[in-house]
């Protein structure tokens, strides 16, 4: 059996656009191989999995309203940096309405929505 390897920076970019549904699917999903085999060598890929996406919903309760991070979905989203961004359209997270329909215009959503 092969070991999986895990590039940790890209997995946790990853899971911010993952839906909370999807990051619990993760985590149960993980935690079940993990229990069904002990000795499987990719537990460690598996634990780093449910640590991600764990963290990824953590940070999305501890979001005041969500504003910030779905300013974030837009520019990643549309690949630019979210000052320039920002700069360029106005600072989106003082109106959740224009960027709630940056949103849906791009086909996101987001779990504060």
């Amino acid at each position: 059996m092969t070991t999986k390897k895990m590039d940790h920076a890209s997995y946790q970019r990853r899971v911010r656009g993952l839906s909370d549904a999807s990051l619990a699917f993760i985590i149960q999903d993980a935690k079940e191989a993990m229990e069904a085999m002990p000795e499987n060598p990719n537990n460690g890929h598996y634990a780093d999995e449910v640590a991600y996406c764990a963290a990824e919903l953590a940070r999305r309760r501890d979001s005041t309203d969500g504003v910030q991070d779905r300013l974030w979905k837009v520019c990643d989203y549309l690949g630019r940096d979210a000052k320039a961004h920002v700069e360029a359209h106005g600072n989106w997270a003082c109106d959740p309405g224009k960027l709630t329909a940056a949103l849906e215009s791009a086909g996101l959503q987001c779990a504060a929505m």
